[in-house]
Formats: C-alpha cells, sequence, structure tokens
C-alpha cells in the first residue's frame, strides 16, 4: 500500500477527506 503524503500529514487536511479516502482506497 501507497500512502500519499496527505495521509502522513492529517493535520494539513480535514478529517472528512481523509477518511474518504481511506473508504476509496477500501473499495478500490
Amino acid at each position: 500500500m501507497i500512502l500519499p503524503h496527505f495521509l502522513l500529514h492529517p493535520s494539513t487536511t480535514p478529517d472528512l477527506l481523509v477518511l474518504d479516502f481511506i473508504t476509496l482506497s477500501i473499495e478500490t
């Protein structure tokens, strides 16, 4: 699994956006 840079720094990204991205990663 490749973790995007923003996932390593969630403080710079809205939590909902991170959760949404994780959900998409799980679905695919």
